[in-house]
């Protein structure tokens, strides 16, 4: 009996041992599927670790992933909170559900979420700034700001904390600081698009025109298809006077999406002030 007990146990663990080298296949396997956005079959990979591991904390914060890429919040909850159960310091398990609950709009569960993933791991900037971006949400922009530059003292180059920064900023009517907080980011950051787009706008607020249209001259020569920017700008130059400019970004926006009725809009209201009357005609029919 006690060599046949030693067998066995030598059996069970080459058993174990094999189903652990699947179990390891399977999730990166999984997580190589779910990098290139192949969430089916990501989830698949997934389904199997659990249908061997039922416990496996790395299966359930993928496939939490995996649901909330494909709109399944509540699914996604249901992993994180099950990641949680199996691993009670995966700060990331958190902060996910936390931004999970935030997009169901139930802000007091998101709310403890980010406030434990700090309590865990006090300085990692992405929860500070998440947590941030609960508050602004919320219009607690005094908050919100107080994260943000959290965020941002804890990693001097995060540029969404930054843009976040910002909103907030100017959602207090207080559009001189967003453009510094947005110029204090393109110092960083020069090569951000997203950030001279943003304070392009900030610039409209404060009726500088002429800087607001350098801003997405700069914005689109780094994103030259960002046809927002281009419909914005073009508004712009027609309202200080350059509809010659607006038409042409128009034409350029037309030629990137010729079924855009913004841009064949916008396109008419400067012919109009040429005054070009057949263009707008031609425009509008």
């Amino acid at each position: 009996m006690k060599k046949l007990f030693v067998s066995l146990l030598i059996f069970s663990s080459i058993f174990t041992s094999l189903a652990q080298g699947n179990v390891d296949g399977l999730l990166r396997e999984g997580i190589s599927l779910l990098i290139n956005k192949q969430y089916e079959k990501a989830l698949e990979k997934f389904n199997e670790v659990l249908n061997i591991q039922p416990s496996n904390a790395d299966a359930y914060y993928n496939r939490a992933i995996v649901n909330a890429n494909t709109g399944n919040i509540k699914s996604a909850i249901d992993d994180y909170s099950k990641t949680i159960e199996y691993n009670p310091k995966k700060v990331e398990a958190f902060i996910n559900r936390g931004s999970a609950y935030s997009e169901l709009k139930q802000y007091k569960e998101a709310l403890d979420d980010y406030n434990k993933a700090i309590e865990l791991k006090p300085k990692m900037a992405e929860t500070y700034n998440n947590r941030g971006y609960l508050f602004s949400l919320q219009n607690n922009h005094a908050e919100a700001i107080k994260d943000f530059d959290k965020a941002i003292s804890l990693n001097p180059k995060y540029s969404i904390a930054y843009i976040n920064k910002a909103f907030s900023s100017s959602a207090t009517g207080n559009h001189q600081s967003a453009v510094d907080i947005l110029s204090k980011l393109i110092e960083v950051n020069p090569n951000f698009s997203s950030a001279y787009f943003n304070r392009a706008l900030e610039y409209k607020e404060l009726k500088d025109l002429k800087n607001a249209i350098k801003d997405y001259d700069k914005g689109l020569s780094l994103e030259p298809n960002d046809t927002k920017a281009l419909i914005l700008k073009a508004a712009l130059r027609d309202e200080s006077g350059d509809h010659l400019g607006a038409v042409a970004d128009c034409t350029t926006l037309i030629k990137l999406e010729p079924t855009n009725p913004l841009a064949y809009y916008t396109r008419a209201l400067a012919e109009y002030d040429l005054p070009n009357y057949l263009a707008v005609i031609d425009d509008c029919t």
